[in-house]
């Protein structure tokens, strides 16, 4: 049995920051100080963190308070449980194998590792955005999926939102939150204020030509597909497949250009109070 991640993550993004793995040269201090983080002092994670990996709870003491080591398969798992990024998977990681190792060679071998993933750490960590727009390859990131965007207008209610609010409002991994914190984040499209993520008033745009536009498109049209199993009396869905005149065609078009220019008009002096979508298709078939 795999315990879902979102019953076991109650991080907030200020217990994640004064709990940084790369600070850390004991994964077993790290995985004490991180359960330690969670409210109630973690209690039931030792055995939440036992069914994850489906070991006995016992394995799991004798571990992190022993002298037995993670397999690395293990380790592997640990770094979903914990939601860790790439970077952190593979610090993590060699953090058991220096452990395991049998060797003093071999042992300074993963210790030389350690280092090199610290300071590429850094290098991440102390990027300051300063950017107004994305890059090619940020855009690519950012339009890859709908919780992107969707997170960063979450971040701009009243109460902010916490990693652990992403995962559990959109169904997704808390890694996979993480990741979304850590990208709005660094490219100044969010910020950290109280220990939850706050939206900056930096904009980005996609222009009607470009090729992610399509991505986009495609992303919240899935979205929707989704919300439809699920609906609620305050939401709308509408399909009309009609015949009609070229000419009423053409008002039709016109009128809902119109409609959705007062729409958005709106929005901007609207207060931040609740998360929608808009979706509108009118096409040739």
């Amino acid at each position: 049995m795999t315990l879902p991640l979102l019953a076991v993550h109650r991080l907030t993004m200020e217990q994640y920051l004064s709990v940084s793995l790369f600070e850390y040269e004991n994964y077993k201090q790290y995985c004490l100080d991180f359960i330690a983080a969670q409210p109630n002092g973690g209690r039931g994670l030792f055995r939440k963190l036992a069914l994850h990996l489906r070991i006995s709870p016992v394995v799991i003491s004798q571990v992190l308070k022993g002298e037995r080591q993670f397999s690395i398969e293990q380790a592997l798992e640990c770094g979903d449980f914990f939601g860790l990024q790439a970077l952190e998977q593979k610090y993590f990681i060699n953090l058991v194998q220096r452990e395991r190792a049998g060797t003093h060679r071999l042992k300074k071998l993963y210790s030389e590792e350690l280092k090199v993933l610290r300071t590429e750490s850094l290098k991440i960590k102390n990027r300051i955005p300063e950017i107004q727009t994305l890059s090619e390859s940020e855009k690519a990131q950012y339009y890859s999926s709908w919780y992107y965007s969707a997170s960063r207008l979450l971040a701009d209610l009243p109460s902010g939102i916490t990693a652990e609010l992403i995962a559990n409002r959109f169904q997704i991994p808390f890694s996979k939150a993480r990741q979304v914190i850590e990208f709005l984040t660094l490219k100044g499209l969010c910020q950290i204020t109280d220990g939850t993520l706050r939206r900056t008033t930096l904009s980005t745009h996609l222009e009607a030509e470009h090729p992610l536009v399509t991505r986009h498109h495609q992303n919240w049209r899935l979205r929707g597909f989704q919300q439809m199993d699920s609906s609620r009396e305050e939401e709308l869905f509408f399909s009309g497949p009609m015949v009609l005149s070229e000419q009423t065609a053409h008002e039709i078009r016109r009128i809902l250009v119109d409609t959705i220019s007062q729409i958005t008009q709106k929005t901007k002096n609207s207060q931040s109070e609740t998360l929608r979508c808009l979706n509108i298709d009118w096409f040739i078939f």
